[in-house]
């Protein structure tokens, strides 16, 4: 990926493995719509299916005589997906072309799982987005609250569009719950002025397994949740963005960072951030939402220089500390912890 960071998560050895108990309810679902309007209706297919699915793949193609000649533009899209009792995959291609600048074509493929663990988990979820100059891919993995519709609460988010390749590698914990698996891929035809095609694919695995004592299992606040450190598409290949949701909202709190150590008892939580021991330069507070979002650039202070510079093939945890004084124990608590390898 030229002139870009790859983002890797260092993974911690889980002795000995075990099953994650996923759980996967009948809410899977899986679209393949492809589409190829020439002043035609779209074409469409919807498949939501059984859990274990086979390749699957539609095309569509539309034709019509206009005054400047024969019109056409076709799609295609496929997806496959497969879910076992620790591991979810899907792989998807969207394409889409036309021969005239006044038609337009679209397929999009995509793959939606809703699933619970019984247990905290400690999860890995790695693969390539990609997408060329009329394309977007995605991946999502996120919680409960987006789930059922009443909030945006994201571990992981990660886009592809504008001819961008992102390969990416995460790992971290989740707590017992429920959350979604959403990987997609658009590509349309249309591009003004001249003929054009488009191509967008994902092809992403989310493996689990259980969490073990040496995992940063986050603790519950105030609020009765966790504060969830997670990391979203980074604006440009110098910038990392991190956020914090589920945090105490009007309370202040600061991102930290550091090597991996085992989770050691602070607070109302646990750190498991170790010497060198770094703030990062501003202290924030929880909205109304208690959301935080805090950005890191590899080229200002404290990151490119000193104890806490980031270069390339180097390993830091990221964890968030925070004040919670309704919780009438310690008085403050700390975020789950992300631990990333950055790669050019």
């Amino acid at each position: 990926m030229k002139n870009k960071i790859r983002l890797a998560v260092a993974l911690a050895v889980l002795t000995p493995a075990a099953s994650a108990q996923l759980i996967v309810p009948s809410s899977q679902s899986r679209i393949v719509d492809a589409r190829a309007s020439v002043n035609l209706a779209p074409y469409t297919v919807d498949q939501s299916s059984a859990p274990d699915y086979a390749p699957f793949t539609y095309a569509a193609m539309a034709s019509q005589q206009g005054a400047g000649g024969l019109l056409q533009s076709s799609a295609t899209a496929s997806q496959t997906s497969t879910i076992g009792p620790d591991s979810i995959e899907a792989v998807g291609i969207a394409d889409a072309n036309t021969v005239s600048a006044l038609t337009d074509s679209a397929g999009r493929a995509s793959c939606v799982v809703d699933f619970t663990v019984s247990q905290a988990v400690r999860y890995r979820a790695f693969g390539t987005i990609e997408s060329d100059l009329t394309g977007y891919s995605g991946f999502m993995l996120s919680g409960e609250s987006f789930v059922t519709g009443t909030g945006s609460d994201f571990h992981i988010r990660q886009d592809a569009q504008f001819g961008e390749s992102f390969p990416f590698d995460y790992s971290g914990v989740l707590p017992a719950g429920t959350y979604r698996f959403y990987a997609s891929a658009v590509a349309t035809g249309q591009d003004g002025n001249l003929t054009g095609q488009g191509e967008a694919s994902f092809d992403v695995r989310l493996e689990l397994t259980a969490a073990s004592s040496t995992d940063c299992i986050p603790a519950n606040n105030s609020m009765g949740e966790p504060a969830v450190l997670s990391t979203l598409r980074r604006p440009s290949p110098t910038l990392f963005t991190l956020d914090v949701t589920g945090g105490v909202p009007g309370e202040f709190g600061l991102m930290i960072y550091g090597q991996p150590r085992p989770p050691m008892p602070l607070g109302d939580g646990l750190l498991c951030v170790g010497q060198p021991l770094v703030r990062f330069p501003v202290v924030q507070s929880f909205g109304v939402a208690g959301t935080i979002s805090s950005f890191l650039s590899t080229s200002s202070s404290p990151f490119n220089s000193g104890p806490g510079a980031i270069n390339f093939g180097s390993t830091w945890s990221f964890q968030f500390w925070y004040r919670d004084s309704a919780a009438q124990q310690a008085g403050f608590n700390l975020s789950n912890v992300l631990s990333v390898t950055f790669v050019p």
